[in-house]
Order: structure tokens, then C-alpha cells, then sequence
């Protein structure tokens, strides 16, 4: 996936954050800290359900990056930590305050970095639902929010 802006409105409150050299990073990834760096969603360590390594993610959510990050430059760049961004998703209807997480790539099995789905407890969330659709939709604007700085 290519750089893709996704952020639509409202306030970002971005903080600037490292990235290794052994990372890449797009604008519009998911990204979460780990530890002393940051990282997209598909490098979180896989558990033994999807939900636990859900969880994982959420836990450590930091936000969604304003800028990219190729591979092999250690660099810092600026991540959202909040406000609303459209991602891809599962196709469905949405409705106003549901719970969004991450979702999975099915063809690599890990986590994917710009794609999110509805989740059933707040521990799976990264965000919810902004802007609702009565109509199954392969798009949705989410609220996100940091666990990092909740």
C-alpha cells in the first residue's frame, strides 16, 4: 500500500516519535510503540488469537502517521494521536460510537496497517465509529484515540 492521507477533520494532537532503521512506515499506517520505537501494525507480534494479538495492538496504540519512514533510515516522524480518519473496512453498516480496531490482512495473516473493522470490546478499539452508514460501506471515518496517552 502506498502513502495515503487519511486524516479528515478535526484536531490531531501529533507527537514526533523514532522509527529503527529496520522499519517502514507509510502515511496513514496504524502504528503502535514498542517500547523506544514505533512500529506499523503488521509488525505486532503475533498471539495465539487474533484477538489477543488485537489486543496487543490496542494496548499499545499510539496513533496514525502523518508522515513516512523508508526502510533502512532510522528517522522521526509525526503520528496523529487523535482526531478522524477514513480507513478501509470490512464491508458492513456503521453506526455512531461503535467500537473500530484493527483488522487482519488475510493474505499475510498479521495485522493490517491502513484497514479496520468493528470490534465488540473496548480492549479490541482504536477508535470509534465518527460518521455512521446505513448502508453497507467499504469505508468508515473513525475517532481514533491513543491508549498510549489515555
Amino acid at each position: 500500500m502506498s502513502d495515503k492521507i487519511r486524516w479528515r477533520f478535526g484536531e490531531t494532537r501529533s507527537v514526533v516519535a523514532p522509527v529503527a532503521s529496520n522499519v517502514a512506515i507509510e502515511i496513514g499506517d496504524l502504528v503502535f510503540w514498542d517500547a523506544a520505537t514505533i512500529r506499523p501494525a503488521c509488525e505486532t507480534q503475533t498471539a495465539s488469537t487474533f484477538e489477543d494479538t488485537t489486543t496487543d495492538f490496542a494496548s499499545n496504540f499510539l496513533g496514525v502517521a502523518l508522515q513516512s519512514s523508508p526502510l533502512d533510515v532510522a528517522s522521526s516522524i509525526r503520528v496523529a494521536t487523535s482526531g478522524v480518519f477514513e480507513f478501509d473496512c470490512e464491508r458492513a453498516t456503521y453506526r455512531l460510537g461503535e467500537l473500530v480496531g484493527v483488522a487482519l490482512n488475510a493474505q499475510t495473516q498479521k495485522l493490517a496497517n491502513q484497514k479496520t473493522l468493528k470490534v465488540a470490546a473496548p480492549e479490541l478499539a482504536i477508535g470509534k465509529v465518527f460518521r455512521q452508514s446505513d448502508e453497507p460501506s467499504d469505508s468508515v471515518y473513525v475517532d481514533v484515540r491513543s491508549t498510549v496517552f489515555k
